[in-house]
């Protein structure tokens, strides 16, 4: 009797979060997945705080620059979060390739700001030879 009632309650609980809430790009979303976003990123988030925090410890027994640290805790932190939400995105049926034009827009930004500067750094080195070579005669 008591395995009966447990049963349908269970029953019940997995009808009421199959229930669809938002149809995004003919895939529809329940309200078990929904559910499911916050569970995932605070599990992400702390299994990528005890990873960097032991990461952080060996590098500091091995007497690391503290920068050098600091440097590879924010990376590992950022990949980290691309890679949750990514995994979340994926397992609650968003199409991936929505994303595809925002990404090639990203990238075309980055390109444009890495050709500013790796052209700042270049006439600065010349800047920088014709200075010595001015001095040297």
């Amino acid at each position: 009797m008591v395995l009966e009632n447990l049963m349908m309650v269970l029953e019940n609980i997995n009808a009421f979060l199959s229930s669809e809430v938002i149809t995004f790009s003919d895939q529809p979303i329940t309200l078990g997945e929904l559910l499911m976003i916050p569970l995932l990123l605070v599990i992400g988030v702390f299994l990528t705080r005890s990873a960097v925090k032991i990461i952080t410890n060996r590098l500091t027994t091995k007497k690391t620059d503290p920068n050098i640290i600091h440097f590879l805790q924010r990376v590992l932190y950022i990949i980290a979060i691309v890679i949750i939400v990514i995994t979340i995105l994926d397992l609650i049926n968003v199409p991936l390739t929505a994303f595809a034009f925002l990404s090639g827009a990203i990238a075309i930004g980055f390109g444009f700001g890495a050709q500013n500067i790796i052209n700042n750094f270049k006439s600065n080195i010349v800047s920088i030879i014709f200075t010595i070579g001015s001095w040297i005669s």
